[in-house]
């Protein structure tokens, strides 16, 4: 039962939205002020007054900010909003985003590179204490980097069939514009 659910994927997906969904921790304080603030500022909440110095700057990238406001434009319209339920759904998003561009990535790559068990691979990879904890933060780290694990799957994709290479600069453009620092 269990292997089975490990071998199509939903065991996966069930155990990063359940770590997603009850994940209240924080690395670092700017996560929040990096895309909740300023999904706030939309909303009406949080006077301009109150913003941190990147929000006049104009430094950091408005997709992940958008996400916020429209979850909490959705939740308001249907009289449930809470900024804990708001980041929660943001935070499963995220996550499950993860687990699907990883497996895909897995997908391409073993095809191309992996001559032992693909199921234990992918088990023992996903599951390392590393993924859950990091990968299920709604920030520009972890959404940057499954842009940019889809981009490098359809990249290794393309030596087999002919993929648009416009399709993976623009996954991989997602990926810089959210968190430059992923261009090093």
């Amino acid at each position: 039962m269990i292997s089975r659910l490990a071998k199509d994927g939903k065991l996966f997906y069930l155990l990063y939205a359940i770590v997603a969904f009850i994940a209240f921790w924080y690395w670092h304080v700017d996560e929040h002020y990096q895309i909740s603030e300023f999904a706030s500022y939309k909303l009406g909440f949080t006077p301009i007054e109150n913003m941190a110095w990147e929000f006049n700057a104009k430094i950091r990238s408005g997709i992940l900010p958008f996400f916020i406001y429209i979850i909490s434009k959705i939740a308001l319209a249907v009289n449930a909003f809470h900024p804990f339920l708001v980041e929660a759904i943001a935070r499963v998003t995220a996550a499950l985003f993860f687990v699907y561009s990883y497996r895909r990535f897995l997908e391409v790559f073993k095809k191309e590179h992996l001559e032992f068990s693909f199921d234990k691979f992918e088990i023992w990879t996903i599951l390392f204490w590393l993924f859950p904890i990091i990968m299920v933060r709604y920030s520009s780290e972890s959404v940057s980097i499954s842009f940019f694990l889809l981009g490098l799957s359809h990249f290794i994709k393309s030596k087999e069939v002919k993929v648009s290479f416009l399709w993976i600069g623009v996954l991989w453009g997602l990926s810089f514009y959210i968190r430059m620092q992923m261009a090093i």
